[in-house]
């Protein structure tokens, strides 16, 4: 009698999981190409469970290294061929076949299907943009099929022992490179606050940092001590970059990092 109401409570918690799986499970895929913040092509995945469709849309950087996966884009003269109509392509047939009755839960088995669909080391095929669209709208899934924020769903997935920590931010405060059009050799200098106690903090932090910094730059305030810049610091101007960050006209990063490491807070 006990053996056997074991196996009925059993088979009803089995019962349970399954139908939780049917329902998060992905029925339909779509895709589009829209447009970015810098005037680019960029896709857009919806995925549809039983539960809802969930969509999440792509970044795209402003220079993308020679080992990082392939983005794929059209060529030809349409956007300065930079469209994205093949990865949508690709997204609603190649990679909608190889999710579709997945459960939007298992991250894992998502990417790993697209991956093999795909069948290169750097995504060229199907395109990293195709791929990620779909992987980040079936994340969103997930976590609404589990019942939890997305962050706690990501730490699930990557299996983090102390989910609820949270992240110190980072704040570009200059550019360089491809995303300020000179030749300084890095791309982002970071100010990270990680003394701060909470978001807030962090963020009075950086705002006080950013405005003394293009202070100290327009009244020139580095003198002969600033001779690691290739340029007179006041050529700076603190010009702001696509990002909102300064723009330097040197080519040497110890010049930048060393005038970050002079800037001091606001006495208050």
């Amino acid at each position: 009698m006990l053996t056997q109401f074991s196996r009925t409570i059993a088979r009803k918690a089995s019962t349970g999981v399954a139908s939780k799986r049917m329902m998060s499970a992905i029925t339909g895929v779509n895709a589009r190409e829209i447009i970015d913040s810098r005037g680019n092509p960029t896709v857009e995945v919806d995925i549809t469970t039983a539960t809802g469709t969930y969509t999440a849309s792509v970044p795209s950087g402003a220079s993308t290294g020679a080992y990082e996966a392939h983005e794929l884009r059209d060529g030809g003269s349409r956007y300065l061929g930079k469209g994205c109509l093949q990865a949508v392509e690709n997204a609603k047939t190649v990679l909608a076949d190889a999710v579709m009755g997945i459960d939007a839960a298992d991250q894992r088995a998502i990417d790993e299907a697209m991956i093999k669909a795909d069948g290169t080391h750097n995504k060229a095929n199907v395109g990293a943009n195709a791929i990620l669209g779909i992987s980040l709208a079936a994340s969103t899934a997930g976590a609404a099929a589990k019942g939890i924020p997305l962050w706690k769903h990501y730490a699930e997935v990557a299996e983090n022992p102390i989910p609820e920590t949270m992240p110190v931010p980072c704040f570009n405060v200059i550019n360089g490179g491809e995303h300020a059009g000179n030749k300084l050799a890095f791309q982002e200098f970071f100010v990270i606050p990680t003394g701060a106690a909470t978001l807030s903090e962090s963020m009075e932090i950086f705002c006080e940092t950013f405005h003394a910094l293009k202070g100290a730059i327009k009244a020139n305030k580095f003198g002969g001590d600033a001779t690691f810049f290739l340029v007179v610091v006041v050529v700076i101007l603190a010009v702001a970059a696509a990002s909102g960050s300064i723009v330097p006209g040197a080519q040497c990063p110890r010049g930048s990092v060393w005038i970050l490491s002079k800037i001091r807070q606001p006495e208050a």
